[in-house]
């Protein structure tokens, strides 16, 4: 059938018109024009969408490095508040010890000094021994003077009777004046 209607008989088409090819109407046209815009609108919607996700994309990776970027920020931050930490506290032990050897310093200056008082003592106590030896080795004393010891002056008896020493002495010790008298 179809090819009668596309390809009329001889004899129909003398007494049937020809068949006019008629095309979309008004409301037709306006039909698919609107099909094709919302189409295009579909098509530009679809392409900003795309467009939409790629920078979406790339902000999430930029946003994504910039989260990374602030979290390394933090932790050095946080380190560099250790190193601050640790430093003073480092510091502060060093003040420490610092006080501690100032104190012993000043210890140990204030021992030398007593030390330099004492030795000056000694060496003053030295030269009066020296002098004290010389005076008695140019009087020429006996060896009781020279051992250090006071001389005894003796009761005050012993003295009116001349005797030097005074004192007791040892039993059968040798008196040399006691001889020159009884010799007398």
């Amino acid at each position: 059938m179809q090819r009668a209607a596309t390809h009329p008989a001889p004899e129909a088409s003398v007494l049937v018109p020809a068949a006019r090819v008629v095309g979309p109407g008004r409301r037709e046209r306006r039909y698919l024009e609107r099909i094709a815009d919302l189409r295009e609108r579909v098509e530009a919607t679809e392409r900003d969408l795309q467009a939409s996700g790629r920078e979406l994309e790339t902000r999430s990776r930029e946003l994504a490095t910039a989260a990374g970027r602030l979290q390394e920020r933090e932790r050095e931050l946080e380190v560099s508040a250790r190193v601050e930490r640790g430093a003073a506290r480092y510091v502060d032990r060093l003040e420490q010890r610092l006080d501690r050897e100032r104190e012993a310093a000043r210890q140990l200056e204030q021992a030398q000094k007593r030390l330099a008082l004492a030795l000056g003592a000694v060496q003053r106590e030295n030269e009066l021994l020296r002098e004290r030896l010389a005076a008695l080795a140019e009087g020429g004393a006996g060896p009781r003077r020279l051992s250090g010891r006071p001389e005894r002056r003796g009761s005050w008896l012993a003295r009116m009777l001349g005797r030097r020493g005074g004192g007791r002495t040892r039993p059968g010790a040798h008196r040399p004046d006691r001889d020159d008298r009884a010799g007398a």
